[in-house]
């Protein structure tokens, strides 16, 4: 009751402050994971499925597909219809550190074709509309999915087991469905997963409840 669960998606990003009461900053660089209270806010979707085929549905495209869903970084329908209007960003492509200020590459769309421009990140956040921030948002987590090896580690059976049995899930637990596992295994399991993308920080909301 004192707003901890709060607090913690305004960290992650699956909340957005109000406007012009506070901000939420995190460096471009920095990897992320997310455990909420309840395995299931993670698990509902795989029930059926074993824990090998979680990790790999989650992270088949190099990315964390968790992510992607927070809502200061998914683009809705109309946001998507926009990129593609004259003069609109309908892509995020580079970025580059120039003194003490981060630029992104950006394509427009225009009569001639597309072309592509630079801008410093204080602008995007001021002067473009807001969905464009959330495509600079998501080209960082492809940079940090590359650095952090995420992008080209193997999401091979083999891998896959050797990571579960570090967090206590063998074999057979491994090849069984997800909704056979206790309260205390699926748990488990969450944790193993948002350690596959060597976080730098992990935001945990009360994890250890079932274990």
């Amino acid at each position: 009751g004192a707003g901890k669960t709060t607090l913690l998606k305004l960290l992650i990003g699956d909340l957005e402050p109000t406007e012009g009461v506070g901000e939420v900053w995190k460096h471009h660089n920095l990897r992320l994971a997310y455990i909420a209270q309840h395995s299931l806010h993670h698990l509902e979707e795989y029930l059926q499925q074993t824990p090998i085929a979680y990790i790999q549905e989650r992270f088949r495209q190099g990315l964390d597909v968790e992510l992607s869903k927070l809502k200061t970084l998914a683009l809705t329908d109309d946001e998507k219809a926009i990129r593609d209007q004259t003069g609109a960003v309908k892509d995020v492509v580079g970025r580059q550190k120039r003194g003490k200020q981060v630029w992104y590459e950006v394509v427009k769309p225009g009569r001639k074709g597309e072309a592509t421009q630079w801008y410093p990140l204080e602008e995007i956040e001021t002067q473009f509309k807001p969905y464009v921030l959330k495509m600079v948002k998501n080209y960082d987590l492809k940079v940090q999915a590359l650095e952090s090896g995420l992008a080209v580690r193997p999401i091979t059976s083999a891998e896959i087991l050797e990571h579960l049995d570090d967090f206590g899930l063998g074999s057979d637990l491994a090849h069984g469905k997800i909704k056979q596992l206790s309260g205390g295994q699926r748990q488990r399991l969450v944790i193993c997963a948002a350690f596959w993308s060597k976080p730098h920080l992990i935001a945990l909301d009360e994890p250890t409840n079932y274990l």
